[in-house]
């Protein structure tokens, strides 16, 4: 458990994020608190930090400027909180910001992948990457100069938790093979580009969007038993509610598309083109399976706004996918304060209360089909968060969504709802309820393994946190 502590002693002038004083809480499997510790002291050339937790040993990374160069720390710590190394344990020949690395871990943890993107003038960034094995020794190391890379996605936040647990569109495999979709540089579509891991080999596959639509999110799973992956990217129609999902199904070892298609639909019934409310979306793989959109609603927006929310484009794109015949407004049955599932991706409103969760899923397989669901729940969620207020963990057989149940201003319900692969709601006796006296903080939850969800909560204006495992 990391926690910070404000440092009076540092001058007023210093940057905010250095006034922090770092330490780690340890706790036993009961969550009561053995030792506290101290992490590494954050100084003006800190960049990022790394923290990583394996089966025996806790990690904390370092990744530091220093003069032109950049260089990686390990600080290993034992289970009882003894600090048994501190060593440099990579170097980069360059100096950029934190937000130009990116490290994930296999699904094992068994090897970690990290990687740095150098700039280059009038060029692409030329990519650095090395793999480590769990003892952090340098498998492999390998530059990468080609036209076509780009940087995925940044990892923005100060403090990282590498996991395999994750829709980073950078995945890397148990056996070293790693995936990395990309935006390419030469036109609206993306690349999902393979890395061997023990080579300079890149093969690359495109990934074509249609033209008009606009890249929102990108999501990227790996099945290590059968070496495979799945591929989705998210993109909207202009300004509008109409929106297309691409998936595709990749082999490793034919280093192929499979399957290959794309999903085109709107999040709003009948002839409205922009929202009423104020929305949230998760794009989320679904190991093995496909990916999900949810879309959470809030507030709704000004008297202003709404008048222009029936504007139409009037080119064909815009017509074909948004007329009378072919999404004609519908009034599907709703569960009242429950879950109501459909055998379609069509939108059941053009109109939504805060808390409501849509849900479309998109099956990465010719076999499977679309489904889709709505949960009608009553949120408070705090608005300039960027995540859901539903907790969403895709496990092997079951889709469970976790949120706090809101009712006649009472204390909050947290609840569970249960799917099975097929949207289908399983029995009560699979269904966790609990009342509760504090408010658990769903938005800032966070997975630390396949099987258990860390998430905060406040309780008498005191901070903690509840550990879930599955």
């Amino acid at each position: 458990m990391h926690k910070e502590e404000r440092k009076r002693r540092i001058p007023r002038q210093a940057e905010e994020w250095m006034k922090e004083e770092q330490s780690f809480d340890i706790y036993d499997a009961r969550l009561q608190l053995l030792n506290t510790v101290p992490a590494a002291a954050i100084t003006a050339s800190t960049l990022k930090k790394y923290l990583v937790c394996g089966n025996r040993f806790f990690d904390e990374l370092v990744l530091q400027a220093n003069l032109q160069q950049t260089v990686l720390r390990l600080r290993r710590y034992r289970a009882d909180g003894v600090l048994l190394a501190d060593s440099m344990i990579a170097q980069f020949p360059f100096a950029e910001p934190g937000h130009r690395f990116i490290m994930v871990a296999s699904a094992d943890k068994t090897k970690t992948l990290l990687l740095g993107f150098e700039s280059v003038p009038s060029s692409a960034p030329r990519l650095h990457a090395i793999i480590f094995d769990d003892n952090w020794k340098e498998m492999s190391s390998h530059v990468f100069e080609h036209p076509f890379i780009t940087q995925p996605f940044i990892q923005d936040d100060f403090f990282c938790f590498p996991s395999a647990i994750n829709n980073a569109p950078v995945q890397l495999a148990n056996n070293g093979e790693w995936l990395m979709a990309s935006p390419s540089r030469t036109s609206n579509n993306f690349l999902l580009l393979h890395f061997d891991g023990s080579s300079n080999n890149i093969t690359y596959k495109e990934i074509i969007l249609p033209p008009l639509y606009k890249m929102e999110d990108i999501a990227l799973s790996v099945n290590n038993e059968k070496g495979e992956a799945f591929a989705g990217i998210l993109s909207r129609y202009r300004q509008s509610a109409h929106k297309d999902v691409h998936v595709t199904h990749y082999s490793f070892s034919g280093d192929v598309f499979d399957f290959d298609s794309s999903y085109r639909f709107s999040t709003l019934a009948g002839i409205q083109s922009k929202e009423n409310n104020l929305v949230k979306e998760s794009f989320i793989a679904v190991p093995d399976m496909g990916f999900m959109l949810l879309k959470e609603y809030g507030r709704t927006n000004n008297k202003w706004y709404n008048e222009t929310n029936y504007d139409r484009p009037w080119d064909t794109e815009f017509l074909l996918a948004n007329n009378t015949i072919t999404n004609t407004p519908v009034h599907f049955p709703i569960n009242t304060n429950g879950y109501s599932r459909y055998s379609n991706t069509g939108a059941i409103s053009d109109n939504y209360d805060r808390g409501d969760l849509s849900l479309f899923y998109f099956p990465g397989h010719s076999a499977d089909s679309c489904w889709s669901g709505f949960i009608n729940k009553k949120q408070i969620t705090e608005l300039n968060a960027p995540a859901l207020s539903y907790l969403f963990v895709p496990l092997q057989d079951k889709l469970v969504f976790m949120y706090n149940s809101v009712e006649r201003d009472e204390d909050p319900f947290g609840c569970t709802l249960v799917l099975d692969p097929r949207g289908n709601q399983l029995s009560d006796r699979e269904v966790i309820s609990w009342k509760s006296d504090q408010s658990l903080l769903w938005q800032q939850s966070l997975q630390i393994t396949k099987n258990e969800v860390a998430v905060p909560y406040s309780r008498n204006q005191r901070k903690g946190f509840a550990i879930i495992r599955f």
